[in-house]
């Protein structure tokens, strides 16, 4: 199975509407799934009027709110397996 890349913004305007929560959910499921997250901090990743902001795989996604990423990734981890 193919390492899922996620990359947070901590910025200023992330931080503020949140991406600490956001870090901090991902390293909790990086335990449960080990090294197949693959987490990188970044300074913005340019929409900061819609954050907290992470892009995963390539993609971005906007207005992330725990429930939202942690639906996220368990859908990317989730298909990388073949199952649906």
């Amino acid at each position: 199975m193919r390492p899922v890349e996620v990359e947070l913004c901590a910025g200023t305007a992330c931080h503020l509407m949140g991406s600490q929560d956001l870090m901090t959910l991902v390293n909790n499921l990086r335990e449960t799934h080990g090294n197949r997250l693959q987490i990188k901090l970044t300074h913005c990743l340019g929409d900061c009027g819609h954050g907290p902001n992470a892009r995963i795989n390539g993609v971005l996604y906007s207005k992330l709110t725990e429930e939202k990423l942690e639906a996220i990734l368990t859908e990317v981890l989730t298909q990388d397996r073949g199952v649906q």
